[in-house]
């Protein structure tokens, strides 16, 4: 793979060089000839080989595509699905929706208990909770029974269909559930130390955790070394790499049971504030779990989260998977609301399809969708269709909303670094995707005199992910530039 990945960077360092030198020679007649030309030899490259190649490109307010290159067929969008989850968020939600968040105390055989409602925010941080917690402590009550956690919003499902068992220890595939904390990641610091057995960690949010089996080897070295850690769904860290006595590390997990992190997190800081005390259980809001006589129970706080417009912009713009796949839980939610059924995955993206075949009307065979994220890897689109989303969203009260959410060249985001090389004239607003042999960017050249909609994908390259921000992007990047240069 690496041998590939080193003859791919020479070819497609050539291959942008002839591209270079062609744009000053070929005449306009034969502008959209040439880019067809260039499509066609994608596939002859080394990495590239067999891989399908789509392009859709059309100006603005056009019914006729400028290019249109196996606009029909299927591929995995990788994180520009993102966009799809963002539309019809924004059409059945609204851009004012918010995420909110209750606390309860309940009283009961004479103890006063807590219980934390989560509707799935997704943008919770350690900072939000303290907050949250001094709110508590103003309420003017003392917690002398349990913290109870009640994340019953969604029905359980923490992952997306057919998400492969290895990337569930990767920060992209975290587990979702109504109550989330920090992206659902656990941040751990390690002190360096000669003798393993002296070994001092501090982890955030949840600090002073309990189970940290220490598997690291010990070298004599004066190098920092990668440290990795891996949390069981017994909530039990295992730390393993190398390191040097001399040398601190930093390092990070997927928390398993993002609800009860949350919980304890809470708890942490209100024994903080002297609210509760460390012998304050915190469980699971079940029938099983709470007081049977329950004499009064009072809403004393409601966290109010940052619209959906802002969650919209931090989604696309950082390409945040666990935002998709809430959103896609709030939307079933939605769907579920006449029956009193629980947010699932399985009924957002029914919602999902209904948008796009009803409202955006993206031909059933356009698309196939089983997560809110773009994760799954038997999730399809193809190139017209997300076409056809842009001229839908081009057409609604939130189009301004939604094309500042996504990134832009030169700026934050997945953007910020990725046209520095391609030297493009004018300004990119797209969303990025990469996935296993997959890779996407979709949005538009927003030109002074004709704004161009693209969206771009080379599919089933042989390319891995860590290489793919050297070898595929520059290609994709080659043809956006062309297209905005040529045209």
């Amino acid at each position: 793979m690496k041998n590939i990945a080193k003859k791919s960077i020479i070819t497609v360092s050539i291959f942008a060089c002839v591209l270079g030198v062609s744009y000053y020679i070929v005449i306009p007649a034969i502008k959209i000839a040439s880019i067809k030309h260039i499509i066609y030899e994608i596939p002859k490259l080394p990495g590239f080989e067999g891989s399908t190649v789509v392009v859709e490109a059309k100006y603005e307010d056009s019914k006729n595509s400028i290019i249109s290159q196996n606009t029909a067929v299927p591929i995995h969008p990788g994180s520009n699905y993102k966009l799809l989850t963002a539309a019809a968020s924004l059409y059945y939600l609204t851009p004012d929706f918010t995420f909110k968040t209750n606390f309860y105390i309940l009283k009961s055989g004479g103890k006063e208990h807590l219980i934390i409602e989560g509707y799935g925010d997704p943008t919770f941080h350690w900072e939000d909770i303290q907050a949250m917690a001094l709110k508590i402590k103003q309420a003017n009550v003392h917690i002398t029974g349990n913290i109870y956690y009640d994340d019953r919003f969604f029905n359980g499902e923490q992952y997306g269909p057919n998400w492969k068992e290895e990337w569930k220890s990767i920060h992209y595939a975290v587990p979702i559930s109504a109550l989330q904390i920090d992206d659902n990641i656990l941040y751990i610091q390690g002190k360096g130390s000669t003798v393993k057995k002296n070994l001092h960690t501090q982890t955030a949010a949840l600090q002073n955790y309990p189970s940290i089996i220490d598997h690291r080897a010990l070298v004599d070295h004066g190098e920092p070394y990668k440290i990795s850690a891996t949390m069981s769904d017994k909530n039990i860290i295992t730390l393993e790499g190398e390191t040097s006595g001399d040398n601190d590390f930093t390092t990070s997990t997927n928390i398993q049971n993002p609800s009860l992190d949350t919980a304890e997190v809470f708890k942490q800081e209100l024994v903080a504030l002297g609210v509760a005390n460390n012998q304050t259980s915190v469980l699971p809001l079940t029938e099983s779990t709470l007081p049977t006589q329950v004499t009064t129970k009072k809403l004393i706080y409601q966290y109010v989260s940052a619209p959906l417009s802002d969650i919209i912009k931090k989604m696309l713009t950082f390409s945040k998977n666990n935002y998709g796949e809430t959103l896609i839980r709030v939307l079933g939610e939605e769907k579920n609301k006449i029956s009193q059924a629980h947010g699932s995955q399985a009924k957002g993206v029914e919602l999902l399809q209904k948008f796009l075949t009803t409202e955006v009307k993206i031909e059933p065979e356009d698309f196939i969708g089983l997560d809110g994220s773009g994760m799954s890897p038997s999730s399809r689109i193809t190139g017209r269709a997300i076409i056809q989303l842009f001229e839908y969203i081009n057409k609604q009260r939130w189009k301004e909303l939604f094309w500042s959410a996504l990134p832009t060249s030169n700026n934050e985001g997945t953007l910020r670094y990725r046209f520095l090389s391609a030297q493009i004239t004018d300004q990119v607003i797209a969303k990025t995707g990469t996935h296993d042999f997959a890779s996407s960017l979709s949005g538009k050249i927003p030109r002074t005199h004709d704004t161009i909609l693209f969206s771009i994908h080379i599919f089933n390259h042989h390319i891995p992910s860590e290489y793919t921000g050297i070898t595929v992007h520059p290609v994709i990047d080659t043809i956006v530039k062309l297209l905005d240069e040529r045209l």
